[in-house]
């Protein structure tokens, strides 16, 4: 029988195979069977990390590439239309026909002020 200090320290059940030793000469923690085991598992995972994160770079080159800068023309006009007007006004039930109308008024009178003062 094995000492309990060389014993596999496994951690989900007991286990009384020796540990493997290193090639230092020190012990490992757990015995031949269960190192394959955990080492096969951690390869498993590496590579399923791997792909995880190749795919997650694919996915970025693919999402940056497929983007492209809609143009932009200065010399367009810029004007809104009374068409866009109503739109507007439909969407948001409000009425923006008036409110641009107290807005021209208050330009005028504005205009008028300023004239006055030349």
């Amino acid at each position: 029988m094995t000492p309990p200090h060389l014993q596999c320290q496994y951690a989900y059940k007991t286990c009384t195979n020796p540990r493997t030793m290193k090639r230092d000469g020190h012990v490992h923690k757990l015995c031949a069977y269960h190192r394959s085991r955990a080492n096969s598992v951690q390869k498993t995972y590496a590579i399923k990390r791997r792909q995880r994160t190749q795919e997650l770079r694919q996915d970025k080159e693919t999402v940056v590439s497929s983007f492209e800068p809609i143009p932009f023309v200065v010399d367009a006009p810029l004007a809104v239309q009374g068409d866009d007007l109503v739109a507007l006004a439909v969407l948001f039930d409000t009425d923006i026909l008036d409110e641009m109308e107290f807005l021209s008024t208050v330009h005028q009178n504005d205009d008028d002020s300023f004239h006055c003062l030349l």
